[in-house]
């Protein structure tokens, strides 16, 4: 069972934790070691300081009080932070963690999983690359939340109109493009479908909830 977890946790890319808030004790998955490229296993004295040495300087401080004020107030957290690493390398990493108390209601233990996304963002980066090279407007909305996922700037400067305001307000954008507004706002009034349009003169597709476009 053990080695199915293992291999699940390496599949997934896929680290889980424990600190012992009462011994400062800290106990990592073998996974957990890889993601943060630390030979398994390594002693309790030096295990804190060499994790603390992989964290991005620019993030330490924001993980810091998110762990601090999820012991203060006794709720579960998520958190998303950098890795560095002595060749320039970064990583791009989320956390998942609990905390959990005694009978007496004093935090004891912390406990969560971290997973490596840098696959993920790399994807994320090149899509908001080409996404702002375009000159034609682009736009993913979850018209069952009646929410804009993204807007890239092509919008703001064809017509002006900031993107904050879009976000607040899909139909926004549906009201601002008369020729289209027909292709748009049926789909953002009646639930369950997403739109993901190239060019608001001359392409838009359906995308359902499953993640294919139509």
């Amino acid at each position: 069972l053990l080695k199915q977890l293992e291999e699940a946790q390496e599949i997934a890319k896929i680290g889980s934790w424990k600190f012992n808030l009462m011994t400062q004790e800290q106990e990592w998955s073998k996974e957990h070691y890889q993601i943060f490229e630390i030979e398994y296993p390594q002693p309790q004295e030096i295990l804190f300081q060499l994790y603390r040495k992989k964290i991005h300087p620019d993030d330490i401080h924001h993980l810091d009080r998110v762990i601090a004020d999820a012991i203060n107030n006794g709720r579960d957290f998520i958190y998303d932070h950098r890795l560095i690493f002595d060749d320039g390398r970064i990583k791009y990493v989320q956390g998942i963690g609990k905390v959990s108390f005694d009978e007496n209601q004093n935090p004891i233990l912390i406990s969560g999983t971290c997973q490596d996304q840098s696959n993920q963002k790399e994807v994320e980066f090149k899509f908001e690359q080409m996404a702002q090279s375009i000159e034609e407007v682009f736009w993913i909305a979850n018209a069952e939340k009646n929410k804009m996922l993204y807007i890239n700037s092509a919008f703001e400067k064809i017509w002006g109109i900031p993107m904050g305001e879009v976000s607040k307000n899909p139909h926004n954008f549906a009201n601002s493009i008369p020729d289209c507004k027909s292709h748009i706002t049926p789909p953002l009034t009646d639930g369950g479908l997403s739109i993901v349009c190239m060019s608001y003169t001359t392409a838009s597709f359906v995308q359902d909830a499953t993640g294919i476009i139509k």
